[in-house]
């Protein structure tokens, strides 16, 4: 394979490009590396993004592709001017923080990053795809506990941070640190918060048996957010799904709900899906609104509910799972066929698949997927391929388009040691699998098999447990 590689470095993080020319990693040595996959020879000549004092611990690419942005220990966030052809690149600091700068988010439509740290302040930096960034960063100060997490709407319109509380930032105006909300008047200690693909819908839960649903087109989002009451313990999973219509939450009471954003009258009007004998920790909706599947550890079981019937709790499908208390996966295909669980904690390498569309059917297939261990379980994002990595030194893509995906899969060999991490492009062009013997591989997908030889990364000193792309 095509190795890139830089003796004596520890590579921590991987970004690519929105057009899938460049991959960003960012170093222990304090350097990010810009590799130019359409060459060649990637691993010739990485242009290095050399300038910070510290680690580097986070990148992001701006969703224009013209700008890098690097977050390091030395408590500064760096921009790069990716677009020149200069072999050694320029930075400019945008961001001087009180502490290391361990998160980057930007927005779909490149006009925003984000950088944070553990304190209260994130930085907020708007972006031009011709001209240079603004010359200072909004700092947004205010909030009342660290930021842990940090949310932007998909429209690029909408910011949240949050730890114990919540603030909301409108990035449409000139300065975002003139006009945000605070959400956490409402429920204590904020936990969770996603946001509708529609952008419309943010939706917040806590310590308690609420979430809290606020309408991000209001005038004032946070003056009145919709409360959705009914569970009788506290929250566990939230979801939407991805046409932006139902909204699934889970608990430790034993139910699952089910929300109708497009009804009139859906927080006075919701179905209740009942049967778990145990805490019901995830949920999942599928992309037509059809089916909603439930798990519970605790029970070993998953229960599958259709939606289109007027009672879902009359006869959902009960599937028996033999759920070891460590195995916490579950996998549904976005085409609502397939439910996938790793058997027995996916310690032998075999793999549970269900077949939801054939409804008199409850045991599932057993398929033997890898010889060892399977560790995780990724799927692009049109949902036509499944990958699974495991400790016998492979991954695996499966076809779900094929007539019979489980018949036989892409073995993608070249690690030495287990496969601890698979990562899909958004595009679905490159997979990157990360490894115990210490190298990120990336594989490319455009064909209707993997492609051989992959591009290896080598460097890091210490054995990497995952690996993410990040969405452009």
């Amino acid at each position: 394979p095509v190795v890139l590689e830089r003796r004596g470095s520890n590579i921590n993080a991987v970004c690519f490009s929105p057009n899938g020319r460049w991959l960003l990693t960012s170093d222990y040595d304090k350097t990010a590396r810009l590799w130019d996959l359409e060459s060649d020879d990637p691993d010739a000549e990485p242009r290095e993004l050399i300038g910070h004092n510290g680690w580097v611990s986070a990148v992001s690419i701006s969703g224009d592709g013209r700008w890098a942005i690097t977050g390091s220990y030395d408590r500064t966030a760096r921009i790069w001017d990716i677009s020149t052809d200069d072999s050694l690149l320029s930075s400019t600091i945008v961001a001087r923080h009180d502490a290391a700068v361990l998160g980057i988010a930007t927005s779909d439509d490149g006009r925003w990053c984000v950088t944070a740290d553990r304190t209260n302040a994130p930085r907020v930096k708007k972006l031009s795809p011709r001209g240079a960034p603004s010359a200072s960063p909004y700092v947004l100060t205010g909030s009342r506990s660290g930021i842990s997490n940090l949310v932007i709407s998909p429209n690029g319109q909408w910011l949240v941070t949050f730890s114990r509380k919540a603030r909301l930032w409108d990035l449409r105006g000139g300065n975002p640190a003139e006009s945000w909300y605070d959400l956490d008047g409402f429920q204590p200690r904020i936990r969770g918060a996603v946001i509708s693909s529609d952008s419309r819908w943010l939706v917040t839960t806590g310590e308690g048996s609420t979430a809290l649903l606020w309408d991000l087109t209001q005038s004032n989002p946070a003056e009145t957010p919709v409360v959705l009451r009914g569970h009788d313990d506290s929250l566990i999973s939230v979801t939407v799904s991805d046409d932006g219509r139902w909204l699934g939450t889970s608990s430790v009471d034993g139910t699952a709900r089910i929300w109708d954003l497009n009804s009139a009258n859906f927080a006075g009007s919701h179905r209740v899906l009942r049967g778990h004998q145990g805490h019901v920790n995830h949920i999942w909706i599928g992309t037509g609104g059809d089916l909603c599947i439930t798990m519970s550890v605790a029970e070993k079981k998953a229960r599958v509910w259709d939606l289109t019937a007027a009672n879902p709790s009359d006869g959902p499908r009960v599937i028996e799972i033999p759920l070891k208390p460590s195995n916490r996966v579950m996998f549904a295909s976005k085409d609502q066929r397939w439910l996938v669980i790793p058997a027995d904690g996916g310690d032998d390498g075999r793999l549970m698949v269900w077949d939801l569309d054939a409804k008199d059917s409850v045991a599932p297939r057993v398929v033997d997927a890898h010889k060892r261990k399977i560790f995780t379980i990724s799927q692009t994002t049109e949902g036509d391929r499944l990958v699974t990595g495991s400790w016998d030194k492979t991954a695996r893509v499966w076809d779900l388009s094929a007539s019979d995906p489980w018949a036989s899969s892409a073995v993608l060999r070249g690690h030495k040691e287990s496969v601890h991490g698979v990562a899909v492009s958004q595009d679905g062009h490159w997979l990157a699998t990360s490894s115990a013997d210490l190298t990120v591989r990336l594989w490319d997908m455009s064909g209707d098999v993997p492609r051989n030889p992959s591009l290896v990364l080598r460097g890091p000193e210490r054995m990497l447990w995952s690996v993410g792309i990040s969405p452009d």
